[in-house]
Formats: C-alpha cells, structure tokens, sequence
C-alpha cells in the first residue's frame, strides 16, 4: 500500500473501513497526514496529502466516530527555548477546516475521540507533567481527568464510552489504569515488575491489549477489561508493540439497485369482525355489509355511494437519490404524496361548503421503517457498525387545497426523507428501508392534524374496477 522508500507510521482506519490515515515523512524531515481511499488504486492522488504542513510535525491521526473529521497533533517549532509546542489540530478528512482547537504553550498530543464524537481525550504537560485531559471536540471545558504528579500517556477510550485506558508510572514502573470520562475512580489494571503500555479496546470493550515487557522483551498481551487473566499472545524475540483492534464489519445482502417504489391509496374500511354476509367462493369467508368508511370526517365522489363522479387517484412514492461521497452528505429519499378528489362529510369546519365540498384542513401520512445500515454503534450516536434498526413510525403532513373543477381537493406534498428528518440518509452507509403499511390519517373535524380525534382515511391497497 505504501512504498518502502518513505516513512510511514501511527495507520488508523475509517470508521467505515474504506480508508486509512496515516503520517508519511516528506521532504525537509517533517511528517504531513496522508489518506488513502482503499476502494481506488494507488497511484497520483490516492493517497492524498491532507496537511501538506513545511516546517511542522503533523502526527498520529485519529478519525472522528462519523468519519467525517481527522484529529491529529501538530508542532510547530520552539515557542520555548527548552520545549517544542504540540497542539492538536482538527481538520475535515480533505484537508478542509483546520483548526487548532487546543492552542496552549507546550505538548499536547495523542488525541483519542469519544465513541459519540462529542469530547477528545489527549496527553498535555500544561500542569508541568503529563496527564491525561478530556475536553470537548472544539477544544472547549477541558478537563484533567488524572491529576497525578507523576506521568500518564496513551488515552484509549472504550467504545461503550464508559473508561478511558492509559499508561502511568505512578507505581515506579509502566502499569494500565483506567479512568471514567469524568476523572473518577482510578483503577489500576496491571501489577507486574515488567512495563506494561499502549492499551488498546476490543471492538466490544470486553477486553484490552496492550504491550508488556514482563517476560524480558516487548510483547502483545490480552487481558479483561478490568485487568483479569492477562495472556501473552506474542511469543518472539523480537520487537512487538503497538497492538490495534479493528472491528470486523459484517457484510449484509443488499440488492445492486433498486427502482422508486410507489404505493397506491385506496380508502380504508373497518374491520369485519361479525358478519351478516357471505362472501362468494373461493372466498368463502363471513362479511359485513353495507361496508363502513374508517374516516369519520372525509371521503371520496363516487356514484353509487354520494352522486359524485369518482375521480380520486392516490399513491405515494419514494424514489432514490444518491450523493457524492464526502461531506455535505447529499443522498436522499425523495417523497412525492397525492390524493386527489378528497371531499368532507357533514360536520366539518374545513369544508366551508358543506358536505361532499372540498376539503382544505391536513392529511396525516404515517409509513412504518425498518432501516438496515451502517450507521450503528455501541453507543449513542451511531458510527459505522451494521445493524437494523427497531420497526420506527416515519410521518409527515399534508396540505389539501380546493380545486377550480368539479372534483373534491388535491391533497399532495412534495418533499424528501433529509428535508423532514434531517440526516436520516447519509451518504455511504449502504441503506435499506424496508416500508409497513401507508396509512393517511384525516385532520379531524377542526381539519387540524395536531389536534384530536383524527381517524384512518386511506391505506394501501389495489382497486380493481
């Protein structure tokens, strides 16, 4: 992936597993964030410079859970005569944006984020030794979390959020503790005469491994998450250091494309639940007659029924947008609802003449989802995770307005999924929507869909004349 002649160190992957950022040496001995887009061949612009930085040291990546932003440590020379300054710059995954969100006199390095993305842990000797801080992701409120005299290094932070890992030597040798986001309690992980550094959580944060020299040289070790059974993984007599866990994505089957998916309308009936009637075979079921409109406020022209002429037509469709990858995200849903010739029954104040007038109050359209994506986390905020989301009502309000003809109000809404739910569909994120049953809800007698009762109008369904 990268060629042998350059520097290259501290890789970290994409939430989404689609790219890596890593620091490469280049010309005049500093170190600049590159990214490379593994679904491209390597080669002129792949991977990209991001920092492009003369003069400064930008090192050790870290993606933002959304995978939109890189956090990544800075120097910029001597500010002091004794002390270089590190600080740690955020910047858009293009190189856009950067800024310096920490912009103190000395060292602060080593950025970890948060699984929801809303703080960044790091390493500083503004108080004259290191600790471990945490503040928020604009660099505000920061906070020192291990307020100890002697040093702490290596943040890792959990991915349920819960405890941040690092290294001290408070003990007189190198040990892992562990440290709420909120600085207390202190727990020691590690007890052993050897160095014990550079914790690193499984995926579930059960587990941590870290690199320990208990057995003469450095090796990868694994223990619980709260510092039971350490096991020696690494058996060699060499180097071995600097342990990651990357989390597998499971694949899930999705179709190539789909096409727009258009539901048609047709006024909703109540239930039969004891019938007078008997319908024809096949089948041979009970029914009730005559049937009975589900709305108690609306309805449609038809002949046999009002003396109407029939004309209501009503469907609602989704049709696929799909964006450009990279910020802003642009993919959508894009929504167009019609149901035309709607007319009200007596006693409704939208209807200003009357019955079988038209009807100018609201339609309530409610549609059951069952999203399948990656956008899932073990903790709140979502991520990169592939996961099905709980069955989740998706509902939207409808204008009707009066027509010039003979026909009732047309009811309609042209929208998107983003417009209504802002960030619902994101770009990447390989998403499935499986739709339950349209249902469009009348506005009641006042026509206003905030206020009760309203009652079911149409759903979908087939007429067949």
């Amino acid at each position: 992936m990268t060629s042998a002649t350059e520097r290259h160190r501290h890789p970290t992957w994409s939430p989404d597993r689609t790219k890596i950022a890593f620091a490469r040496g280049v010309s005049g001995g500093n170190y600049d964030i590159f990214v490379q887009d593994l679904t491209q061949p390597v080669g002129p612009g792949n991977p990209v410079n991001i920092t492009a930085s003369p003069g400064s040291n930008d090192d050790r990546p870290a993606w933002a859970p959304n995978g939109d932003y890189i956090a990544f440590e800075r120097g910029d020379g001597a500010v002091l005569p004794t002390a270089p300054d590190r600080d740690i710059v955020v910047s858009l995954t293009n190189g856009g944006g950067q800024t310096n969100i920490t912009n103190t006199v000395g060292t602060d390095d080593a950025p970890a984020w948060s699984p929801d993305g809303g703080r960044i842990a790091f390493e500083t000797d503004r108080d004259g030794n290191r600790e471990i801080y945490v503040m928020n992701a604009d660099g505000s409120a920061p906070v020192n979390l291990t307020n100890n005299p002697d040093q702490a290094h290596e943040p890792s932070w959990s991915p349920d959020g819960q405890r941040i890992a690092f290294r001290t030597d408070r003990d007189g040798n190198d040990e892992i503790y562990s440290v709420t986001p909120t600085g207390s309690p202190q727990t020691r992980l590690t007890n052993d005469a050897g160095s014990d550094s550079e914790p690193a959580w499984s995926p579930d944060a059960s587990k941590i491994a870290f690199r320990s020299t208990r057995d003469g040289n450095p090796e990868v070790y694994l223990m619980g998450a709260g510092g039971s059974s350490p096991t020696r993984l690494t058996t060699t007599s060499q180097f071995d250091a600097h342990p990651d866990w990357q989390s597998v994505a499971p694949g899930y089957p999705r179709p190539i494309s789909a096409s727009f998916f258009v539901t048609s309308l047709v006024p909703a009936y109540q239930q039969c639940n004891v019938g007078n009637r008997q319908h024809g075979p096949p089948l041979a079921s009970a029914s009730c007659g005559p049937p009975v409109q589900r709305s108690t406020s609306l309805t449609v022209g038809t002949f046999d029924a009002n003396g109407a002429a029939p004309s209501s037509i009503g469907s609602l469709r989704h049709g696929v947008q799909v964006g450009a990858p990279g910020p802003p995200d642009d993919s959508n849903d894009k929504i167009i609802f019609s149901l035309t010739d709607v007319r009200c029954v007596s006693g409704v104040t939208a209807c200003s003449g009357g019955a079988l007038s038209d009807y100018t109050g609201e339609l309530e359209v409610v549609v059951s989802m069952r999203i399948t994506d990656k956008n899932n986390s073990v903790a709140p905020g979502g991520g990169s995770d592939a996961a099905t989301v709980a069955d989740t009502p998706y509902s939207f309000i409808a204008p009707c307005a009066a027509t010039a003809g003979a026909a009732g109000a047309s009811c309609a809404l042209t929208s998107s999924a983003n417009a209504l739910t802002p960030g619902l569909i994101l770009d990447g994120k390989r998403t499935l929507v499986e739709f339950g049953r349209a249902r469009v809800f009348d506005g009641g007698p006042d026509g206003l869909v905030a206020t009760a009762p309203n009652t079911l109008f149409a759903t979908q369904g087939l007429f067949v004349p």
